[in-house]
């Protein structure tokens, strides 16, 4: 029992450095050896997932069903690569139910809060460092004029959410933690270290998600009227105060390239996202391809019929753009949306979108039970809203690989609240 034990702990560290690894690399075959690490956990230990862990990710099976099942009925003979096509639907779709399970897993092994913690910290440390790396690799080697915003994000941008959750962990609840005991690494050095990479990122995702982390730890997200209506104000005040800043800095920082192509990219966010109703020229298209994209889907289910547009289309659907340069790749076909939402709609239809819905609606319940202010409490909540919010630009929870990590901590912690007081407390 007790070798059978070690050797599951072994698994589990060599399981969330994959995880971390996989955002690393952006790599779904990475993503995949995680997915083979916890069928070895699975089969190695005698703990069954109960009734409870299964009805927690029974939406998200839902939709995986509801894919499956609808590809049937619009599976293309002649095309060679639609196999292809929903094989990858279906990985992306199982990922998030597999991890979420692997993260209910590890709790129930009983590793400490604290352990999962330290390792969030400190593979976000290296995560951080290897995009210093590439930033200082890139501002030495690179010509002047590629010293440019789109240019240096190409080059060396990353997506890891796990590195808004640290950040803001340190900041807020880390003085408060008995994580300080197990963390041999001075506290500035650490927030040095990705604040630094969190800013240099040039990541509206990954700053948005910081700030988000923040505002959650703060106690700013509830289900209770009193403070949604309470934080309301308050957020609404800080994005108007945000946006203010960034229209005075577009403005005075006309003289300064770089600057001016952030906050003017930051400033077109507003816009990007938001779906219109034409699109006349390819310089409106590529500055505004998350809307375009929504665009195109859009007008494909105004096209479908009763059936389609509440199921979708199953997996392996794909929506015609037309042969477009868009990051260096022609494509005629995208199978994949930055919107999570939108594709979601897409492939399992009104039914699936309203599923993931539910889905985030109880896991968001279960933490916010008791209110108890707790430091669990406030890193799910963060965890939780970030992840949601991530589905309007990078698909959520079937992004490729950048949210395995927050798959897997949102089982870790959801193990916490399920188990309060069957399991000793974390």
């Amino acid at each position: 029992m007790i070798k059978s034990r070690s050797i599951d702990r072994l698994v589990i560290i060599v399981l969330i450095i994959t995880v971390f690894l996989s955002e690393i690399l952006i790599s779904s075959g990475i993503s995949l050896v995680g997915g083979f690490l916890i069928l070895l956990l699975i089969l190695n230990k005698s703990i069954k997932i109960n009734y409870r862990e299964i009805s927690l990710v029974s939406p998200l099976l839902m939709i995986l069903f509801i894919g499956l099942i609808v590809s049937l009925f619009h599976i293309k003979p002649g095309s060679k690569d639609f196999g292809y096509l929903i094989a990858k639907d279906v990985w992306y779709y199982i990922k998030p139910v597999v991890y979420l399970l692997a993260g209910l897993y590890i709790f129930r092994m009983q590793l400490k809060k604290e352990i999962i913690i330290r390792i969030m910290i400190y593979l976000s440390l290296v995560v951080a460092l290897q995009h210093l790396i590439r930033v200082l690799i890139f501002f030495i080697t690179a010509p002047a004029e590629d010293l440019i915003l789109d240019t240096i994000r190409i080059r060396t941008s990353f997506v890891s959410l796990t590195e808004a959750f640290s950040l803001a962990y340190i900041l807020l609840l880390y003085k408060q933690s008995d994580v300080k005991e197990v963390i041999y690494l001075p506290r500035w050095l650490i927030i040095a270290i990705l604040a630094t990479s969190l800013l240099l990122s040039f990541s509206r995702t990954l700053i948005i998600s910081f700030i988000v982390s923040l505002l959650a730890m703060k106690n700013f997200f509830s289900l209770r009227v009193r403070t949604i209506m309470k934080s309301g104000i308050k957020i609404l005040i800080l994005v108007l105060a945000i946006i203010l800043s960034l229209v005075v800095l577009n403005r005075i920082s006309k003289n300064n390239s770089l600057l001016h192509s952030f906050t003017d990219k930051y400033l077109n966010s507003l816009r990007e996202n938001r779906y219109l109703t034409q699109y006349p020229s390819d310089a409106v298209i590529n500055r505004n391809w998350r809307g375009y994209e929504a665009h195109l889907t859009w007008m494909e289910i105004k096209k479908a019929n009763l059936a389609e547009r509440v199921f979708g289309f199953g997996f392996g659907k794909t929506v015609y753009i037309g042969k477009r340069g868009y990051v260096g790749e022609n494509l005629e076909n995208i199978p994949k949306f930055h919107n999570g939402f939108v594709e979601i709609l897409l492939k399992t239809g009104f039914a699936g979108l309203l599923l993931y819905l539910v889905f985030f609606y109880f896991i968001f319940k279960l933490a916010d039970h008791d209110n108890s202010g707790t430091e669990s409490e406030k890193l799910f909540k963060a965890i939780i809203v970030t992840t949601f919010l991530s589905t309007f630009v990078m698909t959520g929870l079937y992004n490729k690989s950048a949210l395995d990590s927050s798959c897997l901590l949102l089982g870790y912690f959801s193990g916490i609240f399920l188990h309060k007081g069957s399991i000793a407390e974390q």
